[in-house]
């Protein structure tokens, strides 16, 4: 089944995010030769914002954001237990 992505960030020419529909979340670090999932997001996602290739949130539907970390710590809610922002 394929997903929609709606939005990407890149930090020069190796490093790069993908979010979009269902929870897609995806990550390189090889100017997009290969792709890394990230799982345990359940919802769109439709928009990102990056402090730098490693840190950053992810904005979806019904107001979730989800802070992600790309040095191994995952994805979980940002600082607001997951709750919606409406």
């Amino acid at each position: 089944m394929y997903r929609f992505r709606r939005c990407w960030r890149w930090f020069g020419w190796a490093n790069g995010w993908i979010v979009g529909e269902e929870g897609l979340v995806r990550r390189t670090s090889d100017g997009g030769k290969s792709w890394a999932d990230v799982e345990g997001i359940a919802f769109d996602l439709r928009g990102l914002f990056f402090l730098d290739a490693e840190e950053g949130w992810l904005v979806g539907d019904q107001g979730m954001i989800v802070k992600v970390d790309g040095k191994g710590g995952g994805a979980g809610p940002a600082g607001l237990s997951g709750r919606s922002l409406n």
